[in-house]
């Protein structure tokens, strides 16, 4: 054979090995395999060890029947065992050679020429294939299964490129032909995937669905699998807590410079004079008249706590003295506390009065916001975003997270809330400061979650002029739900599943999830995540990471 023929031989040889292997089940492949009788061109192993063995012939002549036959005796001859004998034929052949090998599995003995009798007994394994003597024909052949192999592979390019990719997959056939040693479809694929990769990175794109969850905090934490603890920001620093701060150490103040010659609180209670401890123990709380102004040792302790937390300060004893005022109180409407309060003293000692009521409201305000983040601190904040490292834009994104049975995790109906009226009102509002600390704000990386529904507004049922602290509770439930846009399951006896829905994701785009999530655990654990989304039949699977020690 020329070296023209046998450059030609091997290119076809070639051709056929990738037709032959792309998008077919097999286990194992050999080309140019080192045999006895050297007369097979490929095998092929199924997972079930059985062999195809295969010779690939090209001529610009006819192929005879004979001819094809002796072919197939030399693959018997090299390989008793084989499964399936196959001749792949580049070129052209008589109507009846064709028609013979077409039909071969319906022949009987007398059909096959003498000295080919013994094929008889193979015949059901006999495969001949004939091919057109055209390398643009194959190479379209080619590139149409290729077309298939990048389509299961999730990898789009143009057909210019798919073209260049075929013909440098026949290279590849022709480098691993000169090992001649058996190759696994695994390893067979991927250093094609790693070849195509490294040699057309920047012509192809991948169409699989590709997301992955992480940990992502404006300027704390970014993009990590991994998280120790993280709590909600401080109350203290920021405007809503200082402003009240500076009305309150205003009072303190303010208070602070008044001095009774009467010292109430220097004439504790005559235990002896029943009169005294009736009057002090039964009096009605909404209807009394003129009581002395004494405060009890339960709220000057609670002013107190106040004080020392909120000014680092310790008040003086004349700071709870109202001198000789007395109170009287006349109960108008039980429902709405529209109660008749009269102060009887001089106009200093109802002054005190007055800015001490003031104080008292101040502080109560004040250390309901210490003692609700208090609460809140203790918690671990997880803040999670989803990120699209696909090619493409993908819709009805669903987000499974299976956290251990032993994480307390806190919804809406849990979360903790103020308990006085006016931090009520102060925070529930949608930019409120603890709103806008339960989730992720938009920035340059991430984008804010979109409910895509309305809030749901309580009806406030109160007469006009009045908004009672059941509404403001219920409403404040209301603005929590409507951000813990969550659904929790507890039917897996290991874990407790939080499951979150994303519209749409952009390639390379993130965004986070509706709001933090809020869990207490004294120990580290791993969530385990699922993702699938619309048009993508597999599930995409991740592990994130907690630590508890911070």
């Amino acid at each position: 054979m020329s070296g023209k023929n046998s450059i030609r031989g091997y290119l076809f040889q070639s051709l056929i090995a990738v037709l032959n292997s792309l998008n077919k089940d097999w286990e194992t492949i050999c080309v140019e395999p080192n045999t006895e009788k050297d007369k097979i061109d490929i095998i092929w192993t199924s997972s079930e060890n059985i062999k195809s063995v295969c010779q690939v012939k090209s001529s610009i002549n006819n192929f005879s029947t004979n001819g094809i036959l002796r072919w197939i005796d030399g693959l018997r001859s090299d390989n008793i065992n084989a499964e399936h004998y196959v001749v792949h034929l580049v070129g052209n052949s008589t109507a009846t050679t064709k028609k013979f090998f077409n039909g071969i599995a319906s022949k009987d003995e007398s059909d096959f020429p003498e000295e080919f009798k013994e094929l008889f007994l193979i015949k059901d394994k006999i495969r001949v294939h004939l091919d057109p003597d055209n390398i643009e024909t194959l190479e379209y052949a080619l590139t149409s299964k290729l077309d298939e192999f990048l389509f299961t592979k999730d990898i789009l390019t143009d057909y210019p490129t798919k073209k260049l990719i075929a013909n440098g997959m026949v290279n590849q056939i022709i480098r691993i032909s000169t090992r001649g040693k058996s190759i696994t479809k695994k390893q067979f694929e991927d250093n094609l995937l790693e070849w195509l990769r490294f040699n057309y990175d920047d012509l192809i794109t991948s169409d699989k669905a590709n997301f992955e969850l992480s940990f992502y905090l404006s300027n704390r934490v970014k993009f990590q699998n991994h998280i120790n603890k993280i709590s909600i920001e401080e109350i203290v620093p920021t405007n809503l807590y200082q402003q009240k701060k500076i009305v309150f150490k205003k009072l303190f103040d303010e208070i602070s410079k008044f001095n009774f010659e009467v010292k109430t609180f220097e004439k504790p209670v005559d235990y002896t004079d029943m009169n005294s401890v009736l009057n002090i123990s039964f009096t009605n709380p909404f209807n009394y008249k003129d009581k002395p102004v004494i405060i009890n040792s339960y709220e000057i302790k609670l002013i107190t706590n106040a004080i020392n937390k909120i000014l680092n300060q310790k008040p003086e004893k004349e700071f709870f003295n109202f001198g000789n005022l007395t109170e009287s109180r006349k109960m108008k409407n039980i429902s709405f506390g529209n109660d008749e309060v009269s102060l009887k003293g001089n106009e200093v000692e109802k002054e005190k009065k007055k800015l001490y009521d003031e104080f008292y409201r101040s502080a109560l305000k004040l250390m309901d916001l210490h003692k609700l983040w208090n609460k809140l601190s203790k918690f671990s904040m997880l803040p999670i975003v989803i990120t699209n490292k696909g090619s493409a834009h993908r819709e009805n994104i669903k987000i499974q997270l299976m956290f251990p049975k032993e994480v307390k995790i806190y919804k809406s109906k849990n979360f903790p809330i103020p308990e006085t009226l006016q931090i009520l009102r102060d925070l529930n509002s949608e930019n409120s400061y603890l709103i806008n600390n339960l989730k992720h704000n938009q920035d340059s990386l991430v984008n804010e979650y979109y409910q895509g529904y309305p809030m749901h507004e309580p009806i406030n049922f109160s007469p006009l002029g009045h908004q009672h602290k059941d509404f403001e509770i219920t409403k404040m439930r209301s603005v929590l739900n409507y951000h813990f846009d969550f659904k929790y399951y507890y039917d897996n006896p290991k874990f407790t599943i939080l499951e979150c829905e994303i519209d749409e994701l952009n390639t390379n785009q993130s965004i986070s999830f509706p709001s933090y999530i809020f869990v207490c655990s004294k120990s580290n654990f791993n969530i385990e995540y699922k993702i699938t989304c619309k048009n993508e039949p597999e599930t995409i699977k991740g592990q994130l990471s907690y630590k508890a020690s911070s």
